[in-house]
């Protein structure tokens, strides 16, 4: 006995166990020898009788197993798409899809490159141009804004912050007027820049010691003028009260 025995089908092994059914009384060791199958391959027959007998009805007769995989659904959709398109076609139609006439496909359709929307598509210079327009954006920025062409925005700071302490403003002036009084008042010999009867009666007034310090200039701020004229008052009148 041949040891690489061919599978058998599932009609194959139907056959077998209606044989072992008609000879009731006989041993297994007989029918396989009659049946020329081995006697383990006879008694594994006979244990799987119900499941072989319902694949056969089922799957065919030329069947050599019942090979059904995990998702049996599955593979078969896979057969059937496998097959010619009047099956795919037939399969979409019980699903619902119908043949529609909105899509040709003959030869005498009109070619996608004289369709309006496709002209429309078209760019109106290279594609190199198309892709790289914002490259020289900076430079466009600078020739339309040439005031701040060449400045950094540190230099821009810069100069904001030396024009802002260059110009000093109201507050300052009338700060450093004040310095100057309260210089002068300290001082004892700044009553030798007064005038002389300024001097002889020991009257001192802001009036005067501004002046000494800070020559007459017709350019002078006239706010500074005025506070000099305003402090000097204020002087005299404190002076008389003493």
């Amino acid at each position: 006995m041949s040891r690489n025995r061919k599978p058998l089908t599932l009609g194959e092994k139907r056959r077998i166990i209606e044989e072992a059914e008609k000879r009731n009384g006989a041993t297994k060791a007989s029918i396989a020898r009659d049946l020329n199958i081995p006697e383990s391959s006879l008694k594994t027959i006979l244990a799987k009788k119900d499941s072989i007998l319902l694949n056969a009805a089922k799957l065919g007769l030329n069947r050599k197993a019942a090979k059904d995989g995990k998702y049996a659904a599955m593979e078969k959709a896979l057969v059937e798409w496998l097959l010619t398109p009047e099956t795919i076609a037939n399969s979409f139609g019980h699903c619902g899809f119908n043949r529609s006439g909105a899509c040709s496909t003959s030869e005498a359709a009109v070619p996608v490159d004289d369709e309006p929307e496709f002209g429309s598509l078209e760019l109106p210079g290279p594609f190199v141009d198309y892709v790289g327009a914002d490259d020289d954006l900076d430079d466009i920025i600078e020739t339309v804004r040439p005031d701040t062409a060449g400045t950094s925005d540190e230099e821009e700071m810069d100069n904001a912050a030396e024009a802002s302490a260059s110009v000093p403003t109201s507050a300052d002036v009338l700060c450093y007027v004040d310095h100057i009084r309260r210089f002068a008042c300290a001082r004892d010999e700044i009553g030798d820049l007064l005038p002389d009867h300024s001097h002889d009666r020991g009257e001192f007034t802001l009036q005067a010691s501004i002046s000494a310090v800070i020559p007459e200039d017709p350019n002078c701020d006239l706010g500074l003028r005025r506070f000099t004229n305003r402090s000097a008052r204020t002087e005299a009148g404190t002076a008389d009260v003493g």
